[in-house]
């Protein structure tokens, strides 16, 4: 019952001790009272309080509530997230640093590169001295302590602590380089090997916001891992 809380409201909370004949339509109250009632904030409707009734029910609820990427296919669980999505197909960046030339679609990204030139570590490791500018950093550092890896390659016996370095390996075993400098024809499989490039060859000013993905087909982009895992 703990897991369901933030799925479902006691529906006797909701509307006093009327939960005969005003919510069920005329049946017996005392039938019902015997069996708490529950209202879902997925698709609104009452169901019975049962474990097994409620996980069944809250599945099927999120399933039908999930939304699809029109071009790629992806799945998010809520409209906001996917219209977040949309932007890694869009291009649009309309956050900007105030230092530096870099551009983000996101608001939270932005704040993470700013930290890199305040150096705000706000995200303290609780055994030892490490700190980093965002929580998913700071959990993929928390690995290194427990030594979980959970991403596994499909080519070779190595495994990562985290997704976003996975494929990158794996992208070294199907010879995919999906970052292009914006100068030149160099292509790396990172886009901090791009970046080092663009410092090395053409200086510190280059227009770092335009080191994105090439427009060429990357079967790992768009969060795909399935098969990597």
């Amino acid at each position: 019952m703990d897991n369901s809380q933030g799925y479902f409201v006691n529906l006797q909370q909701m509307v006093g001790d009327k939960t005969g004949d005003d919510v069920s339509s005329g049946q017996d109250t005392g039938a019902q009272n015997s069996q708490e009632l529950m209202f879902c904030i997925f698709c609104e409707q009452i169901v019975e309080s049962k474990v097994s009734v409620l996980i069944s029910h809250v599945c099927e609820s999120i399933e039908q509530s999930k939304h699809t990427c029109c071009i790629c296919g992806h799945v998010e669980p809520a409209l906001w997230r996917l219209k977040r999505h949309l932007l890694k197909h869009t291009g649009e960046k309309t956050f900007e640093c105030p230092w530096c030339p870099y551009k983000s679609a996101y608001e939270n990204d932005l704040k993470k590169h700013v930290r890199q030139h305040t150096g705000e570590r706000p995200y303290v490791c609780a055994h030892c001295p490490y700190s980093a500018t965002s929580s998913s950093c700071l959990l993929m550092h928390l690995k290194t302590h427990s030594g979980e890896k959970s991403f596994k390659c499909v080519y070779c016996s190595h495994r990562s602590y985290s997704k976003s370095n996975m494929k990158n390996h794996v992208r070294t075993h199907i010879g995919v380089k999906p970052y292009k400098c914006p100068s030149c024809d160099f292509y790396a499989t990172q886009k901090i090997q791009v970046t080092k490039h663009v410092l090395k060859k053409h200086g510190k000013d280059a227009e770092f916001q335009d080191i994105s993905p090439a427009n060429i087909v990357d079967p790992l982009s768009c969060d795909d891992l399935n098969n990597v895992s």
